[in-house]
């Protein structure tokens, strides 16, 4: 009882503090969680439109029951990793939580509810096109097993890789003596790694027999289970093995999370990694402001868990590539690791949260509010050059990408770079609102497909050539309007 208390009142508290960062109230919030639900069915249903299946009386082949539940597994196990890892080691509201009568099972298992709720409705609204093509496809009967059992499998995914992450976080912290953020790194990858490598098990048995795949083909991983579970019940029996074989799962994943509400502690700190003090400061003002706001943004633990990351994604890309022979592979090595290469551009989502507690010192030192406006642009830029330099080094010295498709990147990297700027100070990321790098992120995402695809339509519709100076121009609509919004912000920002 005490860790559902704990969890409806963490989850009115990021409630209320979600609402406030948007600017609205939780009414509203409500409200657009509704909109933004209504919005993903109405697609759904758009989509099974236009794919013309409206009799209800289609049957769905085995291997189309083995993709939708594999990517509903892994869809739900990525999100609820990367809320995870969203999730600041500590907060006001946690703090207080530790002077109440509550066991620490209890705090834990409360705090990580509003997790899961997040994580669920993002997955709802990222399944929801599977959901109606099977409820449009299938009949009626068929569609309520498929989708039952789909949401038992996506819960279970999520709860089963939340425990994951939490127990070899805690190992890297506790047994290892990894800094807070590292250890948070690490287990992150981790944990993706070992979603993305089960649900690999399952698309590999599809694509080797494709059209005669049957059910002994399938592997023993959950996904593999829960498609032959359902494909007996479709046929009104029960497939004893597939069924022993998902209990099997449940069992290993209530262990899991009883494990990792035991060895959950409170050693996590907020304190930032201690780096290379010795910088050295250029004479110029502006290079000066923008070299500080770079180091300040640098040594932030959110970049450190960037770096990691990209760090730890770019060496896995460089070694299957160097031992690699296969074309399909290495091509698509190639299209991630230009996205790899992107990622630090996307570091300026944190930059306008984490120092603006320092903007005071600014203003007393240059006597103006608007001092940090340039700098914090140039700085954001500075810190994203710094990670994406060794990242191009060292996949152009194994050949993974050449110099001309770094250079070709550039253009691409600089609207991520604005769009993040941009998204960052309209909603600033804050270590006391877990759903704060959520929203910013969302919002960085949302700028930078409107930069991207409005220029895209509008050089196809005006039949302008496909120039570097059409695509810098949402890079200067995004330089203005952070301009703007920042002048804005420092005329109202009180001290």
């Amino acid at each position: 009882m005490k860790a559902l208390w704990i969890a409806q009142v963490t989850a009115k508290a990021w409630l209320r503090g979600t609402a406030h960062q948007l600017g609205i109230s939780p009414a509203g919030m409500t409200r657009l969680a509704a909109f933004l639900m209504i919005c993903a069915i109405a697609n759904a249903l758009l989509l099974a439109s236009m794919l013309g299946f409206t009799n209800g009386t289609n049957d769905i082949s085995i291997a189309t029951i083995v993709v939708i539940s594999t990517s509903v597994s892994l869809t739900s196990s990525l999100v609820a990793v990367l809320f995870a890892m969203l999730l600041p080691p500590r907060t006001s509201l946690q703090l207080t939580l530790k002077l109440l009568p509550a066991s620490r099972k209890a705090a834990t298992l409360g705090g990580y509810t509003p997790v899961l709720l997040m994580a669920s409705f993002v997955t709802s609204i990222a399944v929801l096109p599977v959901l109606v093509y099977v409820w449009v496809v299938t009949p009626l009967s068929d569609a309520l097993v498929t989708s039952a059992l789909l949401g038992a499998l996506s819960i279970i995914m999520m709860l089963t890789f939340l425990s994951l992450y939490t127990i070899v976080r805690e190992a890297a912290a506790q047994v290892f003596g990894l800094a807070p953020h590292f250890a948070n790194s690490v287990s992150g990858f981790i944990s993706i790694g070992v979603a993305l490598l089960n649900s690999w098990v399952d698309y590999s048995t599809v694509l080797t027999h494709k059209v005669n795949l049957s059910s002994e083909d399938l592997s023993s991983t959950v996904s593999g289970a829960f498609s032959v579970l359902l494909l007996s019940l479709r046929q009104g029996r029960v497939d004893s093995a597939a069924l022993f074989v998902a209990l099997a799962w449940c069992l290993a994943a209530g262990i899991l999370i009883a494990i990792a509400l035991g060895v959950s502690s409170d050693c996590m700190s907020t304190a930032q990694i201690h780096t290379r003090r010795s910088f050295h400061v250029p004479q110029s003002s502006l290079l000066a402001r923008s070299t500080i706001e770079a180091i300040q943004l640098l040594r932030s633990s959110q970049a450190m868990v960037l770096g990691v990351l990209v760090l730890a994604a770019a060496i896995t890309q460089c070694v299957i590539f160097i031992f690699s022979t296969k074309s399909i592979t290495i091509y698509a090595l190639r299209v991630t690791a230009e996205m790899t290469l992107m990622a630090p551009f996307f570091i300026g989502v944190y930059s306008f949260g984490i120092t603006r507690p320092s903007h005071w010192v600014g203003d007393l030192a240059s006597g103006s509010r608007q001092h940090w406006i340039w700098p914090k642009l140039a700085g954001t830029l500075i810190a994203s050059f710094t990670l994406f330099l060794p990242l191009a080094t060292g996949m152009a010295l194994v050949r993974l990408v050449d110099v001309l498709a770094v250079l070709e990147l550039l253009p691409k990297a600089a609207v991520f770079w604005v769009s993040s700027v941009l998204a960052g100070t309209v909603l600033p990321h804050s270590t006391e609102q877990p759903l704060s790098s959520t929203v910013t992120n969302a919002a960085a995402t949302a700028f930078l497909l409107i930069g991207t695809v409005g220029t895209a339509w509008l050089v196809h519709t005006l039949e302008l050539p496909d120039s570097f100076a059409w695509n810098a121009f949402p890079v200067t609509l995004g330089v203005v309007a952070y301009f703007l919004v920042s002048r804005r912000l420092s005329s109202s920002e009180t001290r």
